[in-house]
């Protein structure tokens, strides 16, 4: 019975070099840091490893009933190289790839065995040569494929990657899903902008011209995102200096301030200081 292995080679030298054979069960297998991943690789010696690296994943058998592969890499950060090469997607591997999980990760080799030559003794392949003569009615059923061994588990001290302290970066997909939600760029505004308003020290002109270009900026980006349709700068740009010049029409600003000043409780001369009044000027910013 033919079976599919991984082989990791430790490089020569190092503490503790020897080989580990991970021989492939199941339809799908996953490489990575994570403790849930059959084949997990330590933090600490593979920092460039992702959390979820790469996917073996078992595809229709070959013809001559050997078993057929295919590596998949899940978006990882530092990328998955067959043979040397990059990979985008799923390719099918032959005996003899080498698989390495970034540029300077583990390697590991795809091998193809036969699992019951390798492991019967000799009264075995004579009982098995017995059987396939005319003469046997049955013939010995082969040998189950060895277990999958637990991963190699290193528990290590020393200072966490940044795939670890921020897991949104772990992978090229987790992190364009996180950019596509638009949060990064509002966030990195929003505190560039706190930080220059508390530099404007004692100038209050330049606070208020701030802050009012803060939120006019805020109040279009959240009506440009609840229409659902892109525009072009031109039209946004527009926008933004027509609303800026309605205020300097001088038949816009009188029926502007009459109502604000007038007809809502606003106006300081007539207003009076009851309850209602108070409450909407408050409410709406009037006093």
């Amino acid at each position: 019975m033919t079976y599919a292995k991984l082989i990791l080679e430790i490089p020569k030298g190092a503490v503790g070099s020897f080989s580990q054979v991970f021989p492939l069960s199941g339809n799908r297998i996953r490489l990575g840091r994570s403790p849930d991943c059959p084949i997990r690789f330590d933090s600490q010696s593979y920092g460039g490893v992702s959390r979820y690296h790469a996917t073996l994943q078992r595809v229709t058998t070959h013809p001559h009933h050997l078993p057929s592969w295919q590596l998949c890499d899940e978006g990882s950060a530092n990328g998955t190289f067959v043979n040397g090469k990059p990979i985008r997607g799923c390719v099918t591997l032959a005996p003899g790839d080498q698989i390495m999980l970034s540029q300077d990760g583990p390697i590991l080799t795809y091998t193809l065995e036969n699992y019951a030559l390798e492991n019967s003794s000799p009264q075995s392949e004579t009982e098995s040569a017995q059987a396939d003569s005319p003469q046997t009615a049955t013939a010995p059923q082969p040998l189950p494929p060895r277990p999958l061994p637990p991963a190699p588990v290193n528990v290590t001290q020393g200072n966490p990657s940044l795939s670890q302290l921020i897991p949104v970066v772990s992978s090229r997909r987790n992190l364009k899903s996180f950019l596509s939600k638009g949060y990064i760029l509002p966030g990195v505004i929003l505190i560039l902008w706190v930080v220059g308003l508390f530099f404007s020290g004692g100038n209050l002109g330049f606070f208020i011209e701030s802050l009012g270009i803060f939120l006019g900026a805020i109040a279009y980006s959240f009506i440009y995102r609840l229409c659902g349709k892109r525009k072009p700068w031109w039209e946004i740009t527009a926008a933004i200096i027509l609303t800026m010049l309605l205020l300097l029409i001088p038949w816009f600003i009188g029926p502007f301030l009459f109502f604000f000043r007038g007809i809502l409780p606003g106006n300081i001369d007539g207003a009076g200081n009851n309850f209602f009044n108070l409450f909407i000027a408050h409410f709406l910013g009037l006093d």
